[in-house]
């Protein structure tokens, strides 16, 4: 209890920071989660409205649903962060009750603890100190602060569930107790998909499953029935999940190398790469430095070859020494071979070979448990060492005073946008995304804090400036400026029009792009807008004829396109062109209503109606009916 008082007090100043990133597309921004009831199309509209993932973890997105419902009352244009950040801590806190159980589990069953004296009461002081230093470490930050990743934490409560269940069955089993099948089946059948449909990695629960059995359980402490049953349970439940994803990687496998189209490494990079971010890992976790942790790692550097840099051959043969290490003392001490592995195996989804991002902290939020329960495990560890005993309890208060120390020092910069955002430049100057952030938060200070009108701009300017510097064709800080422009009434140069009009037909594309592109459209026409029609629809063009622009992406350009026709130039034919393209690409239903509202505006009833049709058809739990009902009231008003 005393652990989890602590946490909130520490996570306490954080939850009325600010939404990043992320937060905005799949949250803030997401109208589809702000449910006006409970019926079963707004439901389902609301888990299934943002392609993350296979199938959209459509549980964290009904989590956040109910976020939004339960302050659907509040008189506001944007939900309050304090809700959604109140609701991830919670989750975490339940992380480490669930964590807690398991330590002591796991103790219980590992063979080098059979011979201590006292090992009840090491299950204990093990499983505290374990989940207190968990809760509290700064690396698991994100998990709490960032209100997105609690896709990560709430697949990490099922996973956790999941394996507790595991070692629960499979103590009765070993002792011959009811309820042990029953039980066993429900962690891998039952904790799985909850985990998966909160985020895609809980697909590595039997791999946990398979860990515990390599590494602290005995087969011949069964009987002959057990054995058999365990036989056919890790056919179905563990082998048969592995062989199925094998066979949709390798199906799909073309499909993951298209996601390094946009990417400014290759699949050899990003492995040679991963193999350093993993010792950024275990290093961070061990010893945490505010200095280096952040929430953007995009200044990592990447590795090109083996020896560029040098560290990644040394990297990779560290590794290759883990791997030999947890193998060696998989007997003598099962528990640290267990942490071992469980950290390799969490980090062997998203940072091995799917074209994601290269790091991300969050991503060590469950594996961090694996190296934390080993490295405890040795340093209060009764029968390892004991004239050293002392100094290593001692080692043990000071890491968690440590933790603690910087995490509250990390909460504070989190509290709100301007200290999170000036904290995140200065540790990380270097990094693209935290500039672009900086010079977004002044460029907005337009209207919340007017009285330092040419302060604002000027800070505005200065860090979309250092990003330019660090890559010249950067969309993201170029859009910046135009509409730092805008807002503030300045001239923009000509030459940043251009540069990103190169950066779109030659550089990265990134997912908003398409929203940047409506938000200058609406000033087309207008003073003070930094670009001329002609120009703007240049930017389009040109992001059009970007090669690294497939499928969904390109299509989203091509719905810019024809908002901008439809709604700035009034030029419904190059409109109704553009949405057919958008349609070819991504039969979004979207896409189809953009359609109906240009054919009702060009007067062609007939079409438009054959339109209305199929937009029944594709509204399948009637999500849209308002909406197509009032393109059917256009209809028949413009047919009277």
């Amino acid at each position: 209890m005393l652990a989890l008082l602590l946490t909130v007090f520490v996570y306490k100043d954080g939850l009325s920071g600010p939404f990043v990133f992320d937060d905005f597309i799949n949250v803030v921004n997401n109208r589809s989660l702000r449910l006006s009831d409970m019926s079963w199309a707004s439901i389902y509209h609301a888990s299934t409205s943002i392609p993350n993932g296979i199938f959209g973890r459509p549980l964290s997105m009904l989590s956040f649903a109910a976020d939004f419902f339960q302050d659907r009352n509040l008189v506001t244009p944007f939900p309050l962060p304090n809700t959604f950040k109140t609701t991830n801590l919670l989750i975490h806190l339940a992380n480490g009750c669930v964590l807690y159980i398991l330590t002591r589990l796991l103790v219980r069953v590992s063979s080098d603890s059979q011979k201590m004296p006292n090992r009840c009461n090491y299950a204990k002081c093990l499983a505290l100190v374990v989940t207190t230093a968990w809760m509290l470490h700064p690396i698991n930050l994100t998990g709490v602060l960032y209100v997105v990743q609690r896709m990560t934490s709430l697949a990490t409560l099922f996973i956790l569930m999941g394996t507790v269940s595991y070692v629960v069955g499979r103590i009765r089993l070993v002792g011959q107790q009811p309820g042990a099948y029953f039980i066993m089946v429900v962690a891998v059948a039952l904790f799985t998909p909850l985990a998966f449909f909160c985020k895609e990695i809980g697909i590595l629960l039997p791999a946990y499953i398979m860990l515990l059995e390599w590494s602290l359980f005995k087969r011949n402490e069964m009987d002959e029935g057990s054995e058999k049953f365990l036989h056919i349970y890790f056919a179905i439940f563990v082998w048969t999940p592995i062989l199925v994803g094998m066979y949709y990687l390798a199906v799909h496998f073309e499909w993951f190398l298209n996601g390094y189209v946009r990417r400014d490494f290759n699949m050899t990079e990003r492995l040679l790469t991963e193999s350093r971010v993993i010792w950024f890992y275990l290093y961070q976790t061990v010893l945490p430095n505010i200095a280096l942790l952040g929430l953007f790692h995009d200044d990592f550097i990447l590795s090109r070859s083996l020896l560029e840099p040098v560290s990644t051959a040394l990297a990779l043969v560290g590794i290759l020494g883990l791997l030999v290490a947890l193998i060696a003392l998989r007997k003598a001490q099962p528990l640290i071979a267990f942490g071992l592995a469980f950290f390799l195996v969490g980090h062997s989804l998203e940072s091995t070979f799917i074209p994601l991002e290269i790091m991300h902290e969050h991503r060590n939020y469950l594996p961090s448990i694996g190296l934390l329960l080993a490295g405890f495990h040795v340093l209060l560890n009764p029968t390892i060492a004991i004239g050293t005993m002392v100094w290593r309890r001692i080692s043990a208060i000071v890491l968690i005073l440590l933790f603690s120390m910087i995490t509250m020092s990390r909460v504070s910069d989190w509290s709100s946008a301007q200290t999170l955002w000036e904290a995140e430049t200065t540790h990380h100057p270097d990094s693209i995304r935290s500039q672009i952030a900086l010079g977004n938060y002044f460029g907005a200070l337009l209207t919340l804090n007017p009285l330092d009108r040419e302060g604002n701009y000027v800070r505005a300017m200065d860090a979309f400036e250092r990003v330019l510097k660090l890559d010249k064709k950067n969309t993201i800080a170029l859009f910046g400026i135009l509409k730092l422009g805008k807002s503030y009434e300045r001239p923009v140069d000509f030459h940043y029009v251009e540069e990103l009009k190169s950066g779109l037909s030659q550089g990265s594309i990134f997912p908003d792009t398409n929203d940047r592109l409506i938000d200058l459209a609406l000033c087309v026409g207008q003073a003070h807008c930094p670009v001329t029609a002609d120009q703007y629809e240049g930017l389009l063009d040109a992001a059009l004829s970007n090669p690294k622009l497939q499928g969904r992406e390109k299509a989203l350009i091509y719905s810019a396109q024809t908002f901008y026709f439809t709604r700035v130039a009034h030029d419904y034919a190059r409109a109704l062109i553009s949405t057919r393209h958008s349609i070819a690409l991504d039969v979004d239903i979207e896409n189809q209503m953009w359609l109906a509202n240009i054919l009702i505006a060009m007067h062609d009833m007939e079409s438009a109606r054959q339109q209305i049709i199929l937009l029944r058809q594709l509204d399948t739990h009637h999500i849209r009916e308002k909406d197509i009902g009032e393109l059917e009231s256009q209809i028949d008003a413009s047919t009277r």
